[in-house]
């Protein structure tokens, strides 16, 4: 068993194909940290689907690494 952390967990960010590249993406990204860091959390999670390799990349070039996979299986009813 371990203790609980505090965490801020980065559910969705979208940015319009016409603004992509262009630092919007790392400016959501800066204030959720900033978010965090005013209330003494400097955990950020985040899941990123598997087939989606631009936001993976971009996701490591913020400094994120992987740190657990999820596996489903879909059964028919």
């Amino acid at each position: 068993m371990r203790h609980a952390w505090k965490e801020v967990h980065l559910h969705h960010i979208s940015v319009r194909p016409a603004y992509r590249r262009n630092g919007v993406a790392s400016a959501l990204l800066d204030a959720v940290r900033a978010a965090g860091g005013e209330n003494g959390i400097g955990l950020v999670t985040l899941q990123v689907w598997t087939f989606n390799e631009g936001a993976q990349a971009f996701f490591r070039r913020q400094g994120f690494t992987p740190y657990m996979a999820r596996l489903w299986s879909r059964q028919a009813p």
